[in-house]
């Protein structure tokens, strides 16, 4: 892959393995997670292993799937049946087929990130699309990018929001977990540390004409 071409974060649960729960917040809670990719050779391979009919390996590699095999990680079923059109037999069932040979080649990467997920009931997806949207576009090293977004449906639709991994994990945390800090961060030094870090990024959503209007630690 040419290092210039920045990393496609998957935009379905698929694309994702969910190791262990790292945090937890309001109607939410925080994952570490390790990315899937997939190649083309590896899903013919798996197809011919399912006994997927060569027409339907050749009708997604005209849809672009060849060039761009990780967006298979995305593909629903309902797509893959429309793409078929209407002179295939059982499509539900050869979508199915599709399905399973995509999850039977998909190869774990190196590459971890923090998965928040909250349930969609108790949360507005319009309202956390816009929010979602306001944080992909911010630039500044002391806040946490997005790097996808998305509505994962079943029986308790979820709101799938992708970040970075931050082993350390956030101020909260490490204020719960250090013996030192038990009683809070008393050093003077370090509150001003982070607060000027903290502040920096308010300086820096303001000058963009935003708001943040849920800080805490």
């Amino acid at each position: 892959m040419d290092s210039k071409v920045p990393f496609r974060y998957p935009c379905a649960a698929r694309g994702y393995l969910i190791k262990e729960r790292i945090g937890s917040g309001s109607f939410g809670r925080v994952y570490r997670a390790a990315v899937f990719k997939i190649s083309w050779n590896d899903f013919v391979h798996a197809a011919r292993a399912k006994l997927i009919c060569p027409t339907i390996v050749q009708i997604l590699s005209e849809n672009g799937y060849r060039d761009q095999p990780n967006l298979l990680l995305e593909i629903t079923v309902g797509e893959i049946m429309r793409m078929l059109g209407e002179n295939v037999k059982h499509k539900t069932s050869v979508a199915s087929d599709v399905i399973a040979a995509i999850d039977s080649c998909k190869i774990e990467t190196k590459k971890e990130v923090a998965i928040k997920i909250l349930d969609e009931d108790e949360n507005e997806w319009r309202h956390v699309q816009r929010e979602i949207s306001i944080m992909h576009n911010l630039r500044h090293r002391n806040i946490v990018r997005v790097y996808r977004a998305f509505l994962k449906c079943g029986a308790m639709d979820q709101i799938w929001i992708i970040m970075p991994l931050l082993e350390i994990g956030s101020l909260r945390r490490l204020i719960r977990t250090k013996i030192q800090f038990c009683n809070g961060i008393k050093d003077p030094k370090l509150l001003a540390s982070i607060l000027k870090q903290v502040l920096a990024a308010m300086v820096y959503l303001h000058e963009d004409g935003r708001v943040h209007r849920d800080l805490k630690a």
